[in-house]
């Protein structure tokens, strides 16, 4: 069994895999680490079938399902990670559907980077504690409802879809 020192203490890999698995907002800190449960470990995934949005397994490698499952599904520690995780799909759907109903010509997807127009999109400023549009012309951002053709649209979006836009970028 493998084992590493830390602070000149021998620890061996199980007692690192326990003291995660105990304390699973140490991996928080060190970013966004995915997760991927033990044999017979408790691991929550999305699903869609499901009323709730999501479901939980006890891993077992022996099954193809669980197999496919870790190499095409982010799944998830704990039952308040993956409710946050359908909460913002939930939200993203939302936005969508109302920039979909209410804002002429959409969001692009995908936009043009070779084409010197403005694409604008929300961001949350943190000092003034405010959902505001921005726009590059060459530079990309990550945006998960896409990028507005017209600032009008980005604050129309804002106005009508604050709540929303909270549960996308973690706004307490």
């Amino acid at each position: 069994m493998k084992t590493y020192k830390i602070n000149n203490v021998e620890v061996s890999e199980e007692e690192i895999r326990k003291i995660v698995r105990e304390n699973p907002d140490l991996l928080k800190e060190a970013g966004s680490v995915p997760f991927v449960p033990d044999l017979g470990e408790v691991f929550w995934r999305k699903d869609p079938e499901e009323t709730a949005g999501y479901t939980c397994e006890n891993f077992n490698n022996t099954i193809i399902r669980h197999s496919k499952i870790l190499k095409n599904t982010e799944v998830y520690r704990t039952e308040e990670e993956v409710k946050r995780a359908v909460e913002v799909d939930r939200a993203i759907l939302r936005v969508r559907c109302w920039i979909r109903d209410n804002i002429e010509g959409g969001v692009w997807d995908k936009p043009d980077w070779s084409e010197y127009n403005y694409k604008y999109f929300i961001q949350f400023d943190h000092e003034d504690t405010l959902f505001e549009i921005d726009c590059w012309r060459k530079k990309q951002t990550m945006s998960p409802i896409g990028y507005f053709r017209t600032d009008e649209g980005g604050n129309a979006c804002i106005s009508a879809c604050e709540a929303d836009l909270k549960i996308i970028f973690g706004i307490e």
